[in-house]
């Protein structure tokens, strides 16, 4: 998987989409997983809360094994959000101990900071109040940035779409965080190579501006300048162009 990363950020990220989970070892055992939580609540529940509090109280630690360790246990704690609703105090987690994990800026960190800001989307619309929502935005602008991973960046692209999606969004709260969204948003857009990505980067573009309205006029010239480019270059897919268009839409109303 590493090596597809290294080699192919774009088409390791979009693996995990849509149905090619049937020939991959891991996301078969994911459904696995998730069958067997469902049909045997009441014994899997108390073990995956054990494997979860376990890898919370381990030591930061640059050791490989340990971050593959970590990285499955926060898959599994995010596949499992809703279950696990009851179970885990995911607000003090979120303050007290994910937060801090973002801070790692090792290059081999970049394992955990793309599986925690992907957990955190996971558990938004579980057990997340709007006072954590600034701290949030704040960790999701700082992911997006140009020099941080680019699958790091796309995955904290889909934490924010799940943010602003969420029935808990307020826009008041989320203006001081608009204009550095947007961009960011606007410069993954640019850096994207792959037909699927850019589809993805402007659903969430799209979601953005329908969530907060005429607020978003001052900070959409570029991405309205750069829409036909794109339009051009987009010839043989009908699909993206569907998705320039819906954008256009969302920007013209």
């Amino acid at each position: 998987d590493l090596e597809l990363w290294d080699s192919d950020p774009e088409e390791f990220d979009n693996e995990e989409i849509g149905e090619s989970w049937r020939y991959q070892l891991r996301p078969s055992t994911e459904k696995l997983l998730l069958s067997l939580f469902k049909e045997f609540r009441p014994l899997v529940t108390p073990v995956i809360v054990n494997i979860i509090t376990s890898v919370q109280n381990l030591p930061a630690s640059e050791d490989f094994g340990i971050l593959v360790q970590k990285e499955a246990v926060y898959n599994v704690a995010g596949l499992c959000s809703y279950d696990l609703f009851d179970e885990i105090n995911f607000e003090e987690w979120f303050s007290q101990g994910l937060v801090k994990e973002l801070q790692n800026k090792s290059p081999n960190y970049r394992i955990i900071r793309r599986r925690v800001i992907w957990l955190i989307g996971r558990w938004i619309n579980v057990k997340l109040s709007p006072p954590y929502r600034p701290t949030l935005y704040e960790i999701i602008i700082n992911l997006m940035n140009e020099s941080e991973d680019l699958v790091v960046r796309l995955n904290a692209s889909k934490t924010l779409q799940s943010a602003v999606d969420d029935f808990e969004f307020r826009t008041e709260e989320f203006l001081p965080y608009l204009e550095a969204s947007v961009s960011l948003l606007f410069k993954l857009l640019c850096d994207a190579k792959e037909c699927d990505t850019k589809m993805h980067i402007l659903f969430v573009m799209s979601m953005v501006i329908e969530r907060v309205g005429p607020k978003i006029r001052p900070y959409v010239a570029s991405l309205a300048g750069y829409l036909p480019k794109l339009w051009i270059e987009s010839e043989e897919h009908n699909m993206l162009r569907c998705s320039i268009l819906t954008t256009l839409t969302f920007i013209v109303k």
